[in-house]
């Protein structure tokens, strides 16, 4: 049981630094009256981010239900 926690506590770490890499999709409140740019085409990084963070994320709901069910 011990070791679920840690893995855990890995995994959400990881959670945490991959959502921060993302670059930021908007840019604040200019968006608001229309004058963002914004421009749609993602780079390799930005997709590899998106798996990376959508793998961890459904881990650490995966490790957190079976916390649930085992404690």
């Amino acid at each position: 049981m011990t070791f679920l926690f840690i893995l855990q506590f890995i995994i959400a770490v990881l959670l945490i630094l991959t959502i921060l890499l993302h670059s930021p999709k908007e840019q604040g409140m200019g968006s608001i009256g229309g004058q963002a740019r914004t421009f749609g085409a993602e780079n390799d990084l930005e997709k590899g981010l998106d798996r990376a963070t959508t793998v961890l994320a459904v881990i650490f709901v995966s490790l957190s239900i079976l916390i649930t069910i085992l404690g």
